[in-house]
C-alpha cells in the first residue's frame, strides 16, 4: 500500500526554496490528510479508502456500522416507501436513525478528508430501487456549481448500501 504523505511532508516538498511558503496555501492539498485528522483516520483504518479516494474520485468503506443497524436502517427506508420503488428526501428530521448514519464516525471522517474541517450536511436521501430498475446514468451531484469545477471537492456524496451492492442487486 503507497502511504499518504502527511501535510508537513507535501508542504516541505511544494515549497522548497519559497521564502514564505505559508502564502501558497490556505487550505491542503486534496490528497493531504491533515494532522489533526490523522490520528482518527489511522484508529478507524481508512488510509486506504483517503487515498483512493484522492486518487480516483471514490472509495468504498466496509463494516461503518453493525450489521444490526444496517438492518434497522434498512427496514426503516423500507417502511417508509412500503418497499415500492421510491424514496425520500430531508430525512433526517423523519427519523433518528438517519442522523445515527449521517453522523457515523468513518463518513465524518471521510468528509472531513474530501470536503474540509467545517463542512455542511446538505441533504440525507433515501432510495429503494428493486431488482431490474434502471440506472440513474452519469450525472455531477454538484450541477449547482458552474463550471469549470474548481480542483478541490466542494462536495462529498455517500451512498450507504443496505443490501449487498452487487450487479445483480
Amino acid at each position: 500500500m503507497a502511504e499518504v504523505k502527511t501535510e508537513t511532508d507535501t508542504l516541505k516538498e511544494a515549497t522548497e526554496g519559497i521564502a514564505n511558503p505559508q502564502l501558497l496555501y490556505d487550505t491542503n492539498p486534496p490528497e493531504i490528510v491533515s494532522e489533526e485528522l490523522q490520528p482518527i483516520i489511522d484508529e478507524l483504518g481508512l488510509s486506504e479508502a483517503c487515498e483512493h479516494l484522492a486518487k480516483e474520485g471514490w472509495a468504498v468503506i466496509e463494516d461503518a456500522a453493525t450489521p444490526e443497524f444496517n438492518e434497522a436502517l434498512r427496514n426503516k427506508i423500507l417502511e417508509q416507501t412500503g418497499g415500492e420503488m421510491g424514496g425520500g428526501n430531508m430525512q433526517l428530521r423523519k427519523d433518528p436513525i438517519f442522523a445515527q448514519a449521517a453522523l457515523n464516525p468513518k463518513l465524518m471522517a471521510m468528509a472531513e478528508f474530501s470536503v474540509g474541517r467545517g463542512f455542511l450536511l446538505s441533504q440525507f436521501a433515501t432510495s429503494v430501487s428493486p431488482k431490474g430498475s434502471p440506472g440513474i446514468g452519469l450525472h455531477a451531484d454538484a450541477n449547482w456549481m458552474p463550471a469549470p469545477l474548481p480542483e478541490f471537492n466542494m462536495l462529498l456524496t455517500c451512498c450507504w448500501a443496505t443490501d449487498e451492492y452487487t450487479k445483480e442487486n
